[in-house]
């Protein structure tokens, strides 16, 4: 499988019922060795853009702005 796109992420982060780590997106979207670090930094871009946030706890959420 390969990389989720920012939209599928981003929905599946307002589906959940709580913020999500990303061991749980990682599990989530069945992602596999190598693939993870390239998920991790599509995690990074979406909080550098202001589409999600890390919340108390360390789980992401979408953002509210």
């Amino acid at each position: 499988m390969s990389i989720p796109s920012a939209d599928d992420i981003l929905s599946y982060l307002r589906a959940a019922p709580a913020p999500l780590d990303k061991r749980e997106l990682v599990q989530a979207f069945s992602i596999k060795g190598d693939e993870r670090i390239a998920f991790k930094r599509a995690l990074r871009e979406l909080e550098k853009d202001g589409l999600i946030a890390r919340q108390p706890g360390g789980g992401y959420g979408v953002s509210d702005a």
